[in-house]
């Protein structure tokens, strides 16, 4: 009886360790850098391109504010490509195509971020085979910042019938957040010695009878 209350008491003490510590590592479990775009400043169209390549299409051009949080303490430098700005979309209309124009794709640049959120502005020309459009087509578009290594947070815009509905992503610093330990050693304390409680009268009660 007594080898069995021993073997419960391990168990017993083992129990809040790994109820808890996946509470107590959640502080990590994103990368250091993360980007995000808060706002889309601006969206303009040309229905005449300076790229012969593209003389059937329509060019467009987003503007947009971009957020870089560092969660580090220090400063991070990453590599990264000229061409700060990428979209993709699904389009309703299947015989379009969106082409990003690639100027810049090909060089890097060295980019360092202090601890906290640094602000960029970054435009990205884009093109759409149709030259007739005075708006963008109807379709979801996924844009977002490249980042290294990084959290690439995208920003949603689904155009309706010519209507437009922006979703932008936050970072979720919570989510980053240790948990105290000293908030969790009372609750880590008191389960065990209520089991043990439990346990012990349990056992008494069945050498009483």
């Amino acid at each position: 009886m007594y080898k069995l209350l021993g073997k419960l008491l391990i168990l017993i003490l083992l129990l809040p360790i790994l109820i808890f510590h996946g509470v107590l590592s959640i502080r990590g479990a994103q990368p250091v850098l993360a980007s995000r775009i808060s706002e889309i400043t601006e969206i303009t169209i040309s229905e005449s391109t300076d790229n012969p390549l593209f003389e059937n299409y329509t060019a467009f051009k987003i503007e947009a504010e971009v957020e870089i949080l560092n969660r580090a303490d220090e400063n991070q430098t990453v590599i990264s490509p000229d061409l700060k700005l990428m979209i993709n979309a699904s389009l309703v209309n299947q015989s379009l195509k969106l082409v990003v124009e690639a100027m810049g794709s090909c060089m890097v640049t060295y980019d360092t971020y202090s601890p906290g959120i640094t602000i960029e502005n970054h435009s990205l020309k884009f093109y759409i085979n149709q030259t007739d459009l005075s708006y963008l087509p109807d379709g979801n578009y996924t844009l977002w910042r490249p980042i290294n290594g990084g959290e690439e947070l995208p920003t949603i815009i689904i155009i309706k019938s010519g209507i437009m509905n922006i979703t932008y992503s936050s970072f979720g610093n919570q989510e980053t957040e240790a948990v105290s330990f000293f908030l969790l050693f009372p609750l880590m304390l008191f389960l065990p010695l209520f089991s043990y409680v439990i346990v012990f009268s349990k056992c008494k009660k069945s050498e009483i009878a």
